[in-house]
């Protein structure tokens, strides 16, 4: 994933967060551990695999927008 693929990702989450959810909830949701949510709000993240980009982004879409 490109840099601002990343940071799109970060944004989503951050807003998530905005909206009420937990990392722990969102790291369900996306599968994934909630350090590795933390990670990605912290911007430790360089890459993110595409099955867990796409399963934020579906999150994100259905409660954000």
């Amino acid at each position: 994933m490109s840099n601002e693929t990343i940071s799109d990702l970060r944004e989503m989450v951050r807003t998530l967060r905005k909206e009420g959810f937990t990392e722990e909830a969102i790291a369900l949701a996306a599968n994934v551990s909630q350090p590795t949510i933390s990670r990605i709000l912290s911007g430790k993240v360089k890459s993110a695999k595409f099955e867990v980009a796409l399963k934020i982004k579906s999150i994100f879409i259905q409660y954000c927008q």
